[in-house]
């Protein structure tokens, strides 16, 4: 069976196939979202506009970009600014994605809250979250709530009934720029890019991504284990696997899962003594998980940042006026 990341990146014959089936779809959902766009432009449609600043670090295509890493390097800016924020998030797949509500305080469920907002509460712990899909709600109790911060959104570039102050998108090359169903492209690249602020990398700014580092999850740093079995349920699992290998991991047993899967897998049965590597992502599930006593994990995890920083620093005050 040909996966959706298959069809989208894959070289094989049946791979191009599909995607050529695919491509009227793609227009027609492409026509779709020019037709979405219009009644905004138009003045049909009018976007709701925060008292409070709206930053999205968003991406033109669906998930891989490293999105969650890029909000924790920008939150540090404002920090470094002494900006006051709060971070918004989806909670993709979880009860609290319907509303907007504020997280409480301490270790996130993300069963009940999400694996992106529990990951960013893990890294963030003493950032204030507003999770669900209902952006215009969560900016406005970022307005009452949290008087004087900046709204920092992890993704919703495409939700349009919120208006952004500044749109930072990360897109990485890649060899398919359909949009749906036979590209990963969320909407036309050319639309998007009129549309944000900055889309990185450009001739300024470049997206950059340290090695993978490797520790236990309580915390410590392990060394680069020699070999390894995956399980993650990420955007972009073979870049996950490449950058294990180029670290010197030799991989085992490999799950590939889609991308917020709740990891309910009982990886007893597969009698392997070697340690599983996760992301942080997925490590947030699997804790809840049964029969994990005589198993090993390790979290494997990158930092991001948009450098030059000092100059991205300089470029985000301008824009936050």
């Amino acid at each position: 069976m040909v996966t959706i990341q298959e069809v989208w990146y894959g070289g094989s014959l049946a791979a191009r196939l599909i995607r050529i089936l695919l491509l009227p779809l793609s227009w027609l959902y492409s026509l779709g979202w020019q037709i979405y766009l219009l009644g905004y432009k138009l003045g049909f449609k009018k976007p709701y506009r925060a008292s409070c600043k709206v930053v999205c670090i968003g991406n033109f295509s669906a998930g891989g970009t490293g999105k969650t890493p890029t909000i924790v390097f920008v939150a540090s800016c404002f920090q470094e600014m002494g900006i006051p924020f709060v971070i918004g998030c989806s909670g993709y797949g979880a009860p609290h994605s319907v509303d907007a509500t504020v997280a409480p305080i301490g270790t996130l469920d993300a069963a009940e809250w999400g694996d992106e907002p529990a990951e960013i509460r893990e890294l963030l712990p003493d950032v204030p979250l507003i999770v669900g899909r209902a952006r215009v709600l969560a900016a406005q109790r970022c307005e009452k709530e949290f008087r004087g911060s900046v709204l920092l959104m992890d993704d919703g570039f495409q939700h349009m009934p919120l208006a952004k102050d500044v749109s930072i998108i990360l897109d990485p090359v890649t060899s398919n720029t359909f949009t749906f169903p036979a590209g990963p492209y969320r909407e036309p690249r050319r639309t998007g890019m009129k549309r944000a602020d900055l889309v990185i990398p450009t001739a300024e700014f470049t997206h950059q991504f340290t090695g993978l580092t490797f520790c236990s999850v309580s915390g410590d740093s392990v060394p680069v284990p020699q070999f390894a079995n995956i399980v993650t349920a990420i955007g972009r699992p073979d870049n996950f696997k490449t950058g294990l290998k180029n670290s010197g991991v030799k991989t085992n047993i490999c799950l590939f899962l889609p991308d917020h899967d709740k990891l309910e897998v009982d990886l007893s049965k597969f009698g392997s003594d070697a340690p599983w590597i996760v992301t942080r992502k997925d490590w947030v599930k699997l804790r809840k998980t049964q029969n994990l006593d005589n198993l090993t994990f390790i979290i494997a995890e990158r930092l991001a940042s948009i450098e030059p920083r000092a100059e991205f620093v300089k470029w985000l005050k301008i824009r936050l006026g």
